[in-house]
């Protein structure tokens, strides 16, 4: 197959992906059964590093659509930290309880949550936030 230069716009979509998913090109690559013949994370990061200017066409293409599938990975600010407790204060739940009876607790631990809301953890992965957030939204303002 003959291969195709990396443009500059291939090159800095490669780069926004992998930087705003958090992923890395081993893990993008881990579990892939259909990704094609010869593709491997060292290919990839040769591309990220500028060492290589041209790749296989449908080894691009695999990369960019498998990186956009992938659940970005947020940054755990003082502001994201600060609503999701203002929200456990505003519904008076504990975390166990809340885990007991919403489906967060397929994605979050009472560890996890509590290492998120004490500063612990430094990243979440967004659909997780936005469940967290919506579940915690359910709940009625019990305020004390």
């Amino acid at each position: 197959m003959s291969r195709i230069p990396i443009t500059d716009e291939v090159m800095q979509k490669l780069l926004r992906l992998r930087r705003e998913t958090g992923v890395s090109s081993r893990r993008l690559l881990r579990g892939q059964d259909d990704k094609p013949t010869g593709l491997n994370s060292s290919i990839i990061d040769q591309w990220l590093a500028g060492n290589v200017k041209s790749a296989k066409p449908d080894h691009i293409a695999f990369v960019l659509s498998a990186w956009k599938k992938v659940d970005p990975v947020l940054e755990i600010t003082d502001q994201i930290r600060g609503r999701i407790n203002d929200e456990f204060d505003r519904t008076n739940l504990q975390v166990t309880a809340f885990l007991k009876a919403v489906p967060t607790g397929q994605y979050l631990t009472a560890d996890k949550i509590s290492k998120i809301r004490n500063g612990g953890y430094k990243e979440i992965q967004k659909s997780h936030l936005d469940m967290l957030i919506a579940d915690l939204a359910k709940y009625p303002d019990r305020r004390l």
